[in-house]
């Protein structure tokens, strides 16, 4: 296996949400409010990044939505197989 940094992700929110890119015209853009548990939006994002979890869960699974701790640049690390393969990505906050 070999580990190897495979660019950066830019965070101005302190939160990323992963998910896949062909959900994204579903994407809602409702306003933060107390009802936006588990919506599939910015608000849904901030809503699970908040709570004293600072994560949850976005629209049935179609998102992970998550507390960075923080603004910046942080660097996505991939660990590949023996064929080069992608079977894990870590993301550092600190």
């Amino acid at each position: 296996m070999e580990k190897k940094i495979i660019g950066n992700v830019w965070v101005d929110s302190g939160q990323l949400v992963i998910t896949d890119p062909c959900h994204l015209r579903d994407w809602g853009g409702e306003e933060f409010g107390k009802d936006n548990e588990g919506e599939y939006s910015y608000a849904g994002a901030c809503t699970a990044t908040l709570s004293q979890k600072q994560y949850g869960m976005l629209e049935l699974g179609m998102a992970a939505a998550f507390s960075t701790g923080g603004d910046g640049a942080f660097p996505v690390e991939a660990t590949l197989d023996d064929d080069g393969y992608i079977i894990s990505i870590t993301v550092s906050f600190r």
